[in-house]
């Protein structure tokens, strides 16, 4: 595959729309997972929307 087929493809996947599964997260799970490890939503942007704040850990080092 030469480059010019590599950077098409590329810019193929970015232009795919983006799919909000949100609405398939019930408040019952948002409630038992509040720090998003299991949803990936934080409580505070499902009920609040405040913008989630990146925390640093350990497998972030």
């Amino acid at each position: 595959m030469d480059k010019k087929n590599k950077k098409d493809k590329k810019k193929d996947n970015r232009d795919k729309e983006i799919i909000d599964l949100t609405s398939y997260i019930s408040a019952d799970m948002i409630n038992s997972d509040v720090d998003g490890s299991y949803t990936g939503i934080p409580s505070d942007t499902y009920y609040y929307d405040e913008p989630e704040t990146p925390v640093q850990d350990a497998d972030d080092l």
